[in-house]
């Protein structure tokens, strides 16, 4: 089996990295509905945070008696992710009734439960819970839109609406049941949104723990993003990418959920003679399924020198590594609406490896660059640490859309492929992964190093080549 081990020269020269930001969450709004049921919540402020209005139906103490909404102002800016939680627990009764949670761009006379607010308080991202433990998420406007729908999480359940605002063309929303994702991450018009609500549906029952938390975007030297896809047992044809996604990942931005598109799948049980792919614990990928990060890694993410470092296997099912022609690709550079296949037009680069050894690159549809990544490829195995840098010698930033976009491309040490995208290179960093056929990914880590000048004049003229691991047996 073979494996890798950062060089002695590359340690010593990014010596002089700077490793001390950290990214810490700051409560804007906190509610622990300490009062008593027998006073309205409305006109009552806070435990951090504004001055609630809307439906006398919610209470101090966090009881709810029937349809409404209660409002609180609240501060969003671009640049932060904002996760929104709230303890939910609906009374017995209709299923068709709920308790819900999320954001708006305003406050009605808070009478009417948030799915029937108008123009002048439509929710945006919102989820709601059911007496029988099933939830639903929107992206909105209103009722349209909607995410995960009709999963079961419990009742009582802890919502959550994570918010990511980093982009200032749009925004992205993730829906949570404590820390298990629950389906595809959605997206959202970068809006103003003003308050945090909390509604019913002809619900009884009550609402308790009201939280908010910004976490700013700054730039963050170190681990970002690390994903093992280890799952809690092996189940089979589990469509659900994002299942056990709070233990599996690591890193400053960790959790950040996948969008799947087509057949993509977690935790299916592999052979007993494709035991060398770690067990159910990858990520498969059949028939060009993708798996999406939601998280753009451009701008303040991508200051610096972007390392993404991870294993794919294509095509295990098939014998004869020499006559594979299939392949698992990695997308970059690519904006949140767009899902491309790696030889797409659309604006991104991609990068394929085949079961033969052989790679191919494109910037769109162009073919950029062809050839062998591994002359000696192993049937069956995974292609192990393959990895690249992302630079731009000039600003310092990758995937900002000025300048240009420095690709290299390395596998055992080796520097098996370099491109540079001019023009201002790529503006936006989604992350996809690809499989013409069946494919897995496995041990993503996503890190930022952020060199001094000098290391910055090396990579402009070639010094990357420093950047090389040793082959051990």
């Amino acid at each position: 089996m073979r494996f890798s081990s950062f060089p002695r020269t590359v340690l010593g020269l990014l010596a002089g990295l700077t490793l001390a930001v950290q990214v810490q969450a700051v409560p804007v709004l906190v509610e622990s509905f300490g009062g008593s049921n027998a006073n309205n919540l409305a006109g009552t402020t806070a435990d951090i945070g504004g001055t609630w209005t809307g439906s006398a139906n919610f209470k101090e103490g966090g009881q709810v008696t029937g349809t409404g909404t209660a409002y609180v102002p609240v501060s969003i800016t671009p640049g932060s992710i904002y996760t929104l939680s709230a303890d939910l627990l609906p009374a017995p009764g209709a299923t068709t009734n709920w308790l819900a949670v999320g954001f708006t761009n305003g406050a009605s006379a808070g009478g009417a439960s948030i799915q029937s607010n108008g123009a002048g308080a439509n929710p945006s991202a919102w989820a709601l819970l059911r007496d029988n433990g099933q939830t639903q998420g929107f992206f909105g406007p209103g009722t349209a839109n909607i995410g995960p729908n009709n999963t079961v999480v419990g009742n009582p359940s802890n919502l959550r609406v994570r918010l990511d605002t980093t982009n200032p063309s749009h925004y992205t929303v993730h829906f949570f049941d404590e820390n298990t994702a629950l389906g595809n991450w959605g997206v959202i018009p970068a809006t103003s949104l003003t308050h945090v609500a909390i509604s019913s549906a002809g619900m009884t029952g009550s609402i308790d723990n009201v939280v908010l938390d910004q976490t700013p975007v700054t730039t963050v030297a170190g681990v970002l993003l690390t994903d093992n896809f280890t799952v809690n047992q092996p189940v089979a044809n589990h469509a659900d990418i994002n299942l056990n996604l709070i233990n599996r990942q690591g890193g400053a931005f960790a959790p950040i959920g996948y969008r799947g598109t087509g057949n993509a799948q977690i935790g299916n049980p592999i052979p007993t003679d494709k035991t060398i792919l770690d067990g159910a614990n990858v990520l498969l990928l059949a028939g060009n399924a993708t798996a999406t990060l939601n998280r753009n890694f451009n701008n303040a993410v991508s200051q610096g020198i972007l390392e993404i470092v991870y294993d794919a296997a294509p095509d295990v099912r098939v014998p004869g590594a020499a006559a594979s022609t299939n392949w698992v690709a990695i997308n970059l550079g690519t904006n949140v609406q767009e899902t491309p296949l790696v030889d797409s037009s659309l604006t991104h680069f991609g990068l394929l490896v085949r079961e033969n050894g052989q790679f191919q690159a494109f910037d769109g549809n162009t073919v950029v660059g062809a050839g062998v990544m591994d002359a000696t490829p192993i049937e069956n195995d995974f292609y192990r640490g393959i990895r690249l840098l992302l630079s731009d010698p000039g600003d310092g930033n990758a995937f900002d859309g000025i300048g240009v976009t420095k690709i290299d491309a390395y596998y055992e040490g080796v520097n098996f492929f370099s491109f540079t995208k001019t023009g201002g290179g790529y503006a936006n960093n989604y992350i996809n992964f690809q499989s013409n056929s069946i494919g897995y990914v496995d041990n993503l880590q996503i890190s930022l190093l952020i060199p001094e000048p000098a290391t910055m004049s090396l990579l402009a003229i070639g010094g990357v080549a420093l950047l090389r691991r040793r082959r051990v047996a």
